[in-house]
């Protein structure tokens, strides 16, 4: 448990944090073209340890192509719309995004919420390559998304793709793993928290902030800070 942690427990303080990670990655599901093609949209925030001098953080924009296992390439990176972060300007600039990003047609997804998107965001970027498959396997693949069954039911039929991917096709299997699922290992459901904080999807406490830990830009929000990083940029 981290020192601000730890401390926000000690007082029962239940406030989003910003926190500083070497990777993390989190998952919208788009409501919106307007900004952002296709269903789903991928925002991973990266520490850059930049050798003599300090280091930065860079923001990846990431969205999924339809069959793009036909050139090898599954998701597409918006580098126009890539941002560098300098270290000390992390937690301000954290803490006014989500007023950016409730703008732009995009709903926050929960580490569980993530990983079924993803599985159905494979099968997108899959789409032609399933159907070629047997008909029962076919069937798998649908049944797995197929919201009109449960929960169980649908995690069942994922298990039953992914092991005949693994058996019968491991390259594709090899793809779902380290392409897609790879990079929800490390979720930001930090952020998650901090950007329902703003849009009203988690409830506010009603605590008194203490004044060391409030932020000049919220009065709701404590900002942690990785011991690791501070000792980096000394």
């Amino acid at each position: 448990m981290k020192l601000y942690d730890e401390y926000l427990k000690r007082h029962c303080l239940q406030l989003p944090l910003v926190r500083h990670v070497d990777k993390s990655t989190l998952m919208f599901r788009v409501t919106d073209n307007s900004d952002w093609p296709g269903r789903w949209l991928m925002v991973t925030i990266q520490w850059v340890l930049n050798r003599g001098e300090t280091g930065f953080y860079t923001i990846s924009f990431i969205t999924p192509n339809h069959d793009g296992y036909r050139h090898n390439n599954l998701l597409q990176y918006h580098a126009s719309k890539e941002v560098t972060v300098e270290w000390d300007e992390f937690d301000r600039y954290i803490l006014e995004w989500p007023h950016t990003l409730l703008q732009t047609g995009i709903r926050c997804l929960s580490n569980a919420e993530a990983h079924f998107e993803a599985w159905q965001m494979f099968q997108f970027c899959h789409d032609t390559w399933i159907t070629k498959q047997p008909y029962e396997i076919q069937d798998i693949f649908f049944d797995s998304i197929d919201l009109s069954r449960s929960q169980a039911a649908r995690k069942m039929s994922q298990e039953q793709a992914l092991l005949y991917l693994q058996q019968e096709c491991p390259t594709v299997f090899h793809a779902w793993k380290y392409d897609i699922l790879g990079r929800l290992a490390v979720y930001a459901d930090w952020l998650c928290d901090l950007i329902g904080y703003f849009d009203g999807t988690k409830n506010r406490p009603q605590q008194r902030v203490p004044t060391g830990l409030r932020d000049s830009t919220s009065r709701a929000i404590c900002v942690g800070c990785e011991t690791t990083k501070n000792s980096s940029m000394a």
